[in-house]
């Protein structure tokens, strides 16, 4: 009964892209937010709509595929509050506030375990993309009737967190 909405379906490149060094992931520009608004006020509305859908673990665009609509609609991503014609259409608005150490233990987790990039470049782009976070990311949680925090539960330090020390979390 429930269709989660991927906001990285909305993505404009795949990774990879040239486009991507002049633009980051979190820049709304990187991302279609009106085939977003669109194709969610047709779900709402009981149609289906056809999208390509982004696999995440390769990073590329694969076959389309067909959302039905259903009675319960999560959209999910890091726009997902962005644009007041997606907000508008929400009954609950959740935002995910990781503190900055476990965002980047996560990202470092997924870029350096699961991809294979070097653990520097992560760091480097952790702190490149710090600017569109704030501009464009943080902004939202002014929009969430729910914010969910997520931080270390104990003592961490960066040194830690770029050494791999598991990081117990608290909610």
């Amino acid at each position: 009964r429930c269709l989660i909405v991927n906001g990285d379906d909305y993505h404009r490149w795949e990774r990879g892209s040239e486009e991507w060094s002049d633009i980051t992931h979190l820049h709304p520009d990187a991302n279609e937010i009106s085939s977003l608004e669109a194709d969610l006020s047709a779900l709402r509305a009981g149609h289906a709509v056809r999208r390509p859908r982004y696999d995440h673990d390769s990073g590329r665009f694969v076959d389309d595929q067909i959302l039905d609509s259903r009675p319960w609609l999560l959209v999910e991503g890091l726009h997902g509050l962005y644009s007041p014609r997606v907000r508008d259409q929400l009954q609950l608005r959740i935002f995910l506030s990781p503190h900055r150490l476990v965002q980047l233990s996560w990202l470092l987790q997924r870029d350096v375990a699961a991809r294979g990039h070097q653990g520097p470049d992560v760091l480097r782009r952790f702190y490149e993309r710090g600017a569109d976070r704030d501009r464009f990311i943080l902004p939202q949680l002014e929009h969430a009737q729910l914010v969910i925090g997520y931080a270390p539960d104990g003592p961490a330090t960066m040194d830690g967190v770029l050494a791999g020390d598991d990081l117990p979390l608290v909610v």
